[in-house]
This record gives structure tokens, sequence and C-alpha cells, in this order.
């Protein structure tokens, strides 16, 4: 369920990418028009189509951005600056956040995603991750320096409810064949195996499916029947 309070404190955690990605979420409104061609998953604003280039770029800035707060956030609670229950309730606002905002994007705005049953379900799951990860830090099982590099892991996790929701879409849709576009300089053998060519949309196994899991840094796109 996205509330109120989710909303404010999505603006606040994305506001620094720029009024071009709360326009697209339908969060701020200006006098572009602002339109979502569900047949190809794609946003048209003033009659321009966003391609998927652009739409990486904003995930890749929300990734960083996230992956800077969370791993802050770890720092903070090791040197004694945060307790627990701050770090947990900020590591699930980020969580949060990253994922209505990926989930829009995949989705055409905030409100098909508010509709989105699998979106919940992730965020959800997220949360229950980190409730491990709280575990494993009370438990001191893991050093500062691992669990800073764990919480950012976290912000990675952002790019998979999005491929994944955008190719639920496209199959929805009518995507009769995918491309899965290597962008990593290291790939594993799975992202190898199925990258660089054209596949029917049902072989196409999603992102976050192969070994690299959440790190995967591929871009699936569709072709769709004319």
């Amino acid at each position: 369920m996205f509330t109120a309070e989710d909303e404010r404190n999505l603006i606040e955690d994305v506001s620094g990418l720029g009024v071009a990605l709360l326009v697209l979420l339908g969060i701020r409104r200006t006098g572009q028009r602002v339109e979502f061609d569900k047949r190809r998953g794609q946003f048209v604003v003033d009659g321009r189509r966003i391609n998927w280039r652009s739409i990486q770029q904003l995930l890749n800035r929300l990734g960083i951005k996230l992956r800077n707060d969370m791993r802050q956030i770890t720092e903070d609670l090791f040197e004694c600056r945060v307790d627990v229950n701050e770090w947990q309730r900020t590591m699930d606002r980020k969580i949060t956040s990253g994922h209505w905002t990926a989930g829009a994007l995949a989705l055409g705005g905030i409100v098909a995603a508010k509709a989105s049953s699998a979106l919940i379900n992730r965020i959800n799951k997220e949360k229950r991750f980190a409730d491990g990860f709280r575990n494993d830090i009370e438990r001191e099982r893991v050093s500062q320096a691992r669990a800073v590099y764990r919480a950012g892991s976290y912000a990675d996790a952002t790019r998979v409810p999005h491929s994944v929701l955008e190719q639920a879409n496209a199959v929805t849709q009518g995507a009769n064949r995918a491309y899965r576009i290597i962008t990593a300089k290291e790939s594993c053998p799975g992202c190898l195996k199925y990258g660089g060519r054209w596949m029917p949309i049902a072989e196409m196994p999603p992102i976050g499916s192969q070994e690299c899991g959440s790190h995967c840094k591929c871009v699936i796109v569709y072709e769709y029947r004319a």
C-alpha cells in the first residue's frame, strides 16, 4: 500500500535526481503533457518518446543515491551515531522509495504502481531480507566493512522489479521477441548465454534470475508484432 508518508519520503529521497523524474512518476505537475504508451512500455512527453536509455540513466542515478544513503546509515550505525532502530527505519524507507520509483518507471507512474500486487510483495520481501540483515548485525555476524557493502546491495535490487514488471507488461501487450543487452564489463555465464541475440520472449529469463542475481546490469528490450 502506497501511503501519504511513502509519497513524502519518495519525494524527499529522489528530489535530488531532478524534476523530470517526479514528472514521469506523476507526482509533480508541469505544463508538459505526459502520457504512457502501455503497448510499447514507453513514456511520451509532449509527443516525444522517452527511450530505454533515458530510463536506465534515471535508474542508475537512483541506484547510486540509494547506495550512498544506505551505506552511510550503516556506517553511522557501526560508529554509534544512530541506533539499530533508526538504521532499520532508514533502510526500510530507502527500500520502499526505490522500489516504488522503479515500479512506477516500468508501469507508467505511481498510480499504476500502486495497483501492482507484485510490486507490493517485492517491497515486503526486501524488507524481510533487511530484518535478517539486522539480526546478523545484532549478533555481530558481519564486520563493518561487510555490512556497508551489503547495505549497498539493497540499492542494486531496485533494478529487478523494474525489469520484471516491464517484461510482464511486454508479454501482456503482445511483444513476441526479447533482446538482452549486456552492459557490464564482466557478466555471469547466464547473462552471456542469453545476451546479444533476439529470442522468443517466453524463453528470456528475467533480470535477477541468473547467477549475478540482483547485481545484474543487463537491459532487456522488446520487439512487438506489427
